[in-house]
């Protein structure tokens, strides 16, 4: 039983400390289909960070595509960037 208490304790930082040694490459080959789900649905969640942050993401990886493009302008305007907003309506 003491086992058991001990390993309950010591759990949870054990999981953060393989959590943070494991590499994050994984996250910089996300498709650009799936930075565009993963900003729709910050924006749901009404995360204007994330959403800017995932459109412009995808747009990268798609930039030819204009609704892409108009998604991104909206979601960083309301992010409060402006400058990169301008830049992108330029666009």
């Amino acid at each position: 039983m003491a086992a058991l208490a001990a390993l309950a304790i010591t759990w949870p930082g054990m999981v953060s400390a393989w959590a943070q040694a494991q590499p994050r490459e994984g996250f910089a080959r996300t498709s650009p289909s799936g930075s565009y789900l993963a900003a729709r649905h910050a924006g749901d969640q009404r995360d204007v960070a994330a959403a800017a942050s995932y459109y412009r993401a995808a747009l990268r990886g798609d930039p030819g595509n204009n609704e892409l493009l108009g998604r991104t302008f909206l979601a960083v305007l309301a992010n409060g960037e402006v400058d990169e907003g301008v830049k992108l309506a330029e666009r």
